[in-house]
């Protein structure tokens, strides 16, 4: 219907994607840029500031999930304009390009916005392969890095397999802290 309507009124089409992260975020009207609390006189400044004077009132994030494409990037990038303060990436090898991958492209192409992923699957990744890869990530975008982690209950059944046991989650997330920590 959208795209209907556009060529209807001969005005030049918009990729769907953009249009709607652009009218989502005029709608929430967000931008953190110039947050300031006027009652303390904080400056919060872009995203990714001090948040450690949180308790006084608190500042919603607002993230988007996003499959892991090479050309991802672009897209995050008007939403870090548009206010947006996280994004997590798909993690989906059957269906989508490689998670650090496309984490390490948007990392060099933007700014305040944090890279996580959406969720790692601890069967397709070795621990020692995962903590380097989100290390690496984090060096190129410090602080901006979130390793979300869970059983691969979607990604493993596109490859036809159950989502591996809670206990081999937990012993996962244990030897990649290990690692990450020295």
């Amino acid at each position: 219907a959208y795209r209907d309507s556009v060529a209807a009124s001969n005005q030049p089409a918009v990729p769907i994607r953009a249009h709607c992260l652009d009218l989502y975020a005029k709608f929430l009207a967000l931008k953190y840029r110039d947050f300031r609390d006027r009652s303390s006189g904080l400056d919060f400044g872009r995203v990714g500031g001090d948040y450690r004077h949180q308790q006084e009132f608190s500042i919603m994030e607002f993230a988007i999930a996003y499959p892991a494409k090479t050309d991802a990037w672009k897209d995050l990038v008007v939403a870090e304009d548009n206010g947006f303060t996280q994004c997590w990436f798909y993690d989906s090898q059957m269906l989508y390009s490689d998670v650090y991958v496309t984490m390490a492209l948007a990392a060099e192409h933007t700014k305040y916005i944090k890279l996580a992923t959406g969720v790692a699957i601890p069967s397709n990744r070795i621990e020692p392969v995962t903590a380097h890869s989100i290390a690496t990530v984090n060096l190129m975008a410090p602080g901006r890095t979130i390793l979300g982690v869970g059983t691969g209950f979607t990604g493993r059944n596109t490859m036809g397999l159950p989502p591996i046991p809670a206990e081999r989650l937990r012993s996962y997330v244990e030897m990649v802290r290990k690692l990450l920590h020295g």
